[in-house]
């Protein structure tokens, strides 16, 4: 199984989301309020590339 559902977009289900889609499960990121879904789908993304410009992960892992 490579699918998840993250219910909540605040910090634990952002972090969450985060590390599994680093790990290439398909995430569904669930929450009520779409500007929170924004957010944090933006943040995954910022933390991402910050771990690629680093050289914590490949860039082919994101």
């Amino acid at each position: 199984m490579k699918t998840i559902a993250t219910i909540g977009a605040g910090i634990m289900g952002n972090g969450i989301a985060h590390t599994f889609a680093q790990y290439n499960y398909r995430v569904h990121l669930i929450d009520l309020s779409e500007k929170v879904l924004e957010q944090s789908i933006h943040k995954i993304s910022d933390n991402l590339d910050r771990m690629i410009s680093k050289g914590v992960i490949a860039t082919g892992a994101k």
